[in-house]
């Protein structure tokens, strides 16, 4: 409800900006167990609050060096000053439309960096930028992008056919939506000229063309990605970057395990306490869970904790033996062929 005491307007992970949400923050260590969890008012999207209490986290631990590693959406100039303020390194994303005009513009200069197969680096405006592959993202943009300029063909074929094309504004306008609805502006060049043979009544023709260097060169860098830092090759490797910036996806894992398998969300509290107090439990299940699944690593055994419970709850059903007058005589396990391989698994990953 709105009457949440930590609750504040923001945009949830389902892009509503809607939802009366509460911001928490996750700190977790490289062999993935969580370390500390932070609570804030819903909707706190301030850098210098997060920044601060990460810079608070670097004193408690008496870390030497910490490392402020951000998605595209916290790459910001005013962002990385204060991370500099804070003494504080960084690695992020780009945002998307920087990341594309840094690669065709590298694609330009240096078309050597896009030969490589690995990662490399190159240093623009003395700032190090690390560019790294899609292993399957590129080829997936590739077809969509095909698909899309077939979408647009087939719709700039029926504008020209139109028989409404007094009006030449009107007429570059609903072909401009077009590009605009399936972003395709930049592969795309537009005319509208006069129809000849009209002279009384003037009629306009729409002449569309598609920009094949353009789409070829979008094509090539869109199996790439990339990264700064202010970090020099002496500190970290380029391999150190990519790898350090991919460990997001572990913490973002861990975030949609705690609001799924140990459903954080909805938060039914309305006092502050209440609400810290669930999010504290949750944040207790979900260190018990990596706790588990590690030493289950060490056995090289690779499932997670969640779907691994509710698998055997599937299988291992209580059984009970009633009397003719409804009185229960005895409670067992079901002994069937699933629940007996279920209670052999449950006893070897026990002894993990």
């Amino acid at each position: 409800g709105t009457k949440a005491e930590l609750g504040g307007r923001g945009e949830s992970k389902e892009k509503r900006h809607d939802r009366y949400i509460v911001s928490y923050g996750l700190v977790m260590n490289q062999n993935n167990m969580p370390l500390d969890i932070r609570i804030w008012k819903g909707g706190t999207a301030d850098a210098k609050t997060v920044l601060g209490t990460f810079a608070e986290w670097k004193n408690s631990y008496k870390a030497r060096r910490a490392i402020w590693i951000g998605d595209r959406s916290m790459s910001g100039e005013t962002t990385l000053d204060e991370i500099k303020q804070l003494d504080l390194n960084y690695i992020t994303g780009l945002p998307g439309n920087t990341q594309q005009a840094m690669l065709l513009l590298k694609q330009e200069q240096q078309p050597e960096l896009f030969d490589h197969a690995g990662i490399t680096s190159f240093v623009h405006e003395g700032k190090r930028y690390v560019l790294c592959r899609h292993q399957s993202k590129g080829y997936r943009t590739e077809r969509q992008g095909s698909q899309h300029r077939r979408k647009v063909y087939e719709e700039l074929k029926k504008i020209r056919q139109s028989p409404q094309n007094k009006d030449n504004k009107k007429l570059y306008h609903r072909a401009m939506r077009v590009l605009e609805k399936y972003e395709q502006t930049v592969f795309w060049d537009i005319e509208v000229e006069p129809l000849s043979g009209q002279e009384k009544k003037k009629r306009y023709v729409l002449n569309f063309r598609l920009n094949r260097k353009a789409v070829i060169a979008r094509n090539r860098i869109c199996h790439y990605y990339l990264l700064q830092t202010d970090l020099d090759a002496g500190q970290i490797t380029d391999n150190q970057v990519a790898e350090s910036y991919k460990s997001l996806m572990m913490v973002e894992k861990s975030f949609r395990d705690i609001k799924s398998q140990i459903k954080m969300r909805p938060i039914r509290h309305w006092k502050k306490r209440r609400i810290q107090a669930h999010i504290y439990l949750c944040y207790l299940s979900l260190w018990l869970s990596k706790y588990i699944e590690n030493k289950w690593k060490e056995r090289n055994i690779t499932t997670q904790v969640g779907s691994t419970l509710e698998e055997w709850d599937l299988q291992l059903l209580m059984c009970e033996k009633v009397d003719p007058h409804g009185n229960m005589v005895e409670v067992s396990w079901n002994r069937g062929k699933n629940a007996t391989s279920a209670i052999q698994q449950i006893q070897s990953y026990g002894e993990a």
